[in-house]
């Protein structure tokens, strides 16, 4: 209820908003071999308020980490490139939380 009154008031407000959470984005912090190559599709360039799309890798950067598994994407055109939307960022083997089982 907390999140949803927050959420209201800023929308009202015009405040931006962002969303913390601990499994939403976490392997961002942990895959550094990602973490300086991705890019941001925004709704609106002019206006990041606004919000974004999707987060993409270069082809060229793609193909730097592809190798290494960390990163599942998929190929699409926009904007007059190609650009791999990122699916999932896994990280690489050494950054990955041990399996309890």
């Amino acid at each position: 209820m907390t999140e949803q009154m927050a959420s209201e008031l800023s929308r009202r407000s015009g405040l931006p908003r962002i969303y913390l959470s601990a499994n939403s984005g976490a392997r961002l912090g942990l895959a550094e071999e990602i973490k300086h190559l991705f890019h941001v599709a925004w709704e609106d360039p002019e206006n990041p308020d606004k919000g974004f799309r999707y987060l993409y890798l270069s082809p060229d950067d793609f193909k730097k980490v592809s190798a290494m598994n960390s990163v599942h994407a998929e190929l699409i055109y926009d904007d007059g490139e190609p650009r791999y939307k990122i699916l999932t960022i896994i990280g690489m083997l050494k950054h990955r939380f041990p399996t309890w089982g």
